[in-house]
């Protein structure tokens, strides 16, 4: 390794969540000494064995029924233009399937109104729940749970 590469080297810190890229970065490049694991707190919570049991989800969010998708839509801020197709293409699709969906609401980006309003037609039947948000450790339970 030339002198510039050990210099530039030697003014990183290298900080990983998992132990196995320590290892193979110190194999390749030999620096094991400047690498740091620190963990990602919502990988641990994802590999957790803590999270919520399903009743419990289900419980603290009303949900009525075991069957269901989870939908979630975001706004591409730059295709606000088109924005409005795309949600009212997607929501349309969901009272086709005849499926029981849990809804939670986009981020607060420029599109999210077009989004909203496109949710709001799904408020007045029962196979839809519509949240603003949900809690991680509930999110990922339910994720893990969906049927269609």
């Amino acid at each position: 390794m030339n002198q510039f590469a050990m210099q530039f080297l030697n003014l990183h810190i290298y900080i990983l969540y998992v132990m196995k890229g320590k290892a193979s970065s110190d194999a390749a490049w030999g620096i094991g000494h400047q690498i740091y694991v620190i963990g990602s707190p919502d990988i641990d919570i994802m590999l957790s064995n803590h999270l919520p049991t399903f009743e419990e989800a289900k419980e603290r969010y009303e949900i009525p029924f075991e069957k269901y998708g989870i939908l979630m839509y975001h706004p591409v801020t730059t295709e606000y233009e088109i924005i409005g197709k795309h949600v009212e293409e997607l929501v349309n699709a969901v009272k086709e399937s005849g499926r029981n969906y849990i809804v939670i609401y986009p981020n607060n980006d420029l599109g999210s109104e077009v989004i909203l309003n496109a949710y709001r037609t799904l408020a007045d039947e029962t196979r839809y729940r519509l949240y603003p948000s949900t809690r991680f450790e509930y999110f990922l339970t339910l994720l893990k749970m969906q049927i269609l």
